[in-house]
């Protein structure tokens, strides 16, 4: 029976240096999680920790000082630091928005690092406000710009950053605002200071992520501070910017759901044997975990293979085919669905040993299906793979 309560191994395999150092911070950041949930955000101390070993900027371009890692090892990374802590880990996640700057100018990038090294970036990418076009006479400079104002819900590491991109809808004084399919949305890049942080996060899971709202009420950025990963290819080369957004997106959010999957059935082992928890000497116990461990491994491995087949495309030919993005993003998609069926089969089978606040398991239980929240995970997005793979539907490549 011994063998029984042998934690199943880890699958990637990948052991190159920022998934190593993600491995041994894990258990600091794991016992630091309840303290995390209770600021509502990632302490200074956590932030700063990540900063300097960059894993803020493992998407960062290498020309801006970044590591342009690929995707497995970006994925790698945020499942160890997920499995930690989910609500760093989302963070961590959010914050290789710094990634973005690839399809922005050279000088956009060089703004941004050469006040801040290692930039710590909030973005807000559903375009919850308007950009009125202004022309470079009404900016009082050399270029056109925007006027940016709105409100956008969910910025993740927002209390931290340096930087904020927030998309936005642009607007022309009495003209209607073009459809989707246009060149409608762009997103603008702007210091922290132009930014006013909302005290909204009072929420069930993902408690510590600091995701509030944010406000921009009448600032004025200038077009080169501007860019669109919808319409325009950016100045950097590398093929993690020639993935397209959505898959970049898919990239960013890819290692989030395989650790708390890893983490939850991890729990199970941990509770064996203690008073209330699961009698894994029990056939009937055996073979549910069994299962739960062979669905989180199963997703694990398609997410691994996916990964590296857009991945390979992407470098071969410099842009991925629209199928091989959708199988990618329905992956990542798979991979979500697939952690929150196998937290709360964890949770059944631990019974009440797991109920407490301050258990992983009920924090990982209520931080899966928060995540799950997210419109990369919806049924749109969904359909719009579906679309692609069985119909050929490239109508909305932008989007895929």
């Amino acid at each position: 029976m011994t063998a029984v309560h042998q934690r199943p191994p880890r699958l990637d395999g990948d052991d190159t240096c920022p998934v190593r150092w993600a491995r041994s911070i894990a258990g600091e950041l794991a016992a630091g999680a309840v303290a995390t949930e209770e600021a509502r955000t990632p302490t200074r101390e956590v932030v700063e920790q990540l900063r300097d070993a960059g894993l803020f900027s493992l998407t960062l371009p290498k020309a801006l000082g970044g590591a342009e890692a690929d995707p497995a090892t970006v994925m790698a990374v945020v499942e160890e630091v997920s499995w930690a802590d989910p609500s760093v880990g989302w963070a961590l996640m959010i914050g290789q928005g710094s990634g973005f700057l690839g399809w922005g100018s050279q000088e956009l990038g060089q703004r941004v690092v050469g006040t801040t090294p290692d930039p710590l970036i909030a973005c807000a990418l559903a375009p919850m406000g308007d950009g009125t076009l202004l022309s470079a006479e009404e900016t009082g400079g050399d270029e056109p710009g925007y006027r940016l104002s709105g409100r956008w819900a969910i910025n993740s590491g927002c209390r931290h950053a340096d930087w904020f991109i927030a998309a936005f809808a642009k607007k022309t004084e009495g003209v209607d605002s073009p459809q989707w399919g246009e060149d409608v949305v762009r997103f603008a890049v702007l210091p922290a200071d132009r930014v006013r942080v909302l005290d909204t996060w009072h929420v069930l899971g993902l408690r510590g992520s600091g995701s509030d709202d944010v406000e921009i009420d009448g600032v004025e950025v200038p077009h080169s501070m501007t860019f669109s990963p919808f319409f325009e290819a950016g100045e950097h080369d590398g093929p993690l910017y020639r993935l397209s957004y959505f898959a970049f997106l898919m990239t960013m959010m890819g290692g989030f759901s395989a650790g708390l999957a890893r983490r939850a059935v991890d729990e199970v082992f941990d509770l064996a044997g203690t008073p209330g928890g699961p009698d894994l000497a029990d056939t009937d116990t055996q073979v549910e975990l069994w299962r739960l461990d062979a669905d989180r491994r199963a997703a694990r491995l398609l997410l691994a293979d996916a990964t590296a087949r857009v991945w390979d495309e992407v470098r071969a030919s410099g842009a991925a085919a629209p199928e091989t993005r959708a199988l990618y993003a329905g992956a990542v998609q798979h991979s979500q669905r697939v952690a929150e069926r196998v937290v709360d089969g964890a949770f059944a089978l631990v019974g009440a040993a797991g109920l407490h606040d301050d258990h992983p398991l009920q924090r990982t239980w209520r931080d899966v299906h928060a995540a799950g929240a997210h419109l990369a995970f919806g049924l749109v997005a969904e359909r719009r793979m579906a679309r692609v793979v069985y119909l050929g539907d490239h109508s909305m490549q932008y989007m895929i």
